[in-house]
């Protein structure tokens, strides 16, 4: 006679980690971000597109009494706008958004702490951010003629 044996093996302990939680997270929300039409423009194509308009505009003022230039004018205002659109508004709609659908008191019954859900939920608006801020601090280099900064470091923890 054979005998049938069941092996029997303890469930592994949970291999995720915070970040695989806030990763997972945040590639939930850049679906979502994608998938609205009306906050993927204004976060990703508004924040272009308004420097370009600017510039006429700056041309028109007496800047050289203040020793600016066009493009020390509108580089910091492409930033600003990059941060406006991309960052400030994308997750107020979100935050507002999922605080409505009852989303957040859900995420909150999970394994994900409070710090996590905000963190995942804004990668994707926060990394959006920063590469339309270094691609308008490119082109504006480029385009507009402006010098880099004497302390980029300084810069780059001004932006962060």
């Amino acid at each position: 006679m054979s005998a049938d044996t069941v092996t029997r093996t303890a469930p592994a302990a949970s291999t995720v980690t915070a970040v695989g939680r806030m990763t997972a997270l945040a590639r939930a929300e850049l679906t979502l971000l994608s998938r609205s039409r009306a906050t993927f423009f204004a976060a990703v194509f508004v924040p272009l597109i308004l420097p370009l308009s600017l510039r006429s505009t700056v041309e028109d003022m007496d800047l050289k009494g203040s020793g600016l230039s066009v493009g020390s004018v509108i580089l910091p205002s492409a930033v600003g706008f990059s941060l406006l659109f991309a960052v400030y508004s994308s997750l107020v709609s979100v935050y507002a958004a999922r605080r409505e659908e009852l989303v957040l008191k859900r995420l909150r019954t999970g394994e994900l702490r409070d710090a996590e859900i905000l963190m995942g939920a804004a990668v994707p608006s926060v990394l959006i951010g920063l590469v339309q801020s270094l691609v308008l601090t490119v082109a504006c280099a480029a385009l507009l003629d402006v010098g880099t900064p004497k302390a980029p470091l300084l810069a780059v923890l001004g932006l962060l």
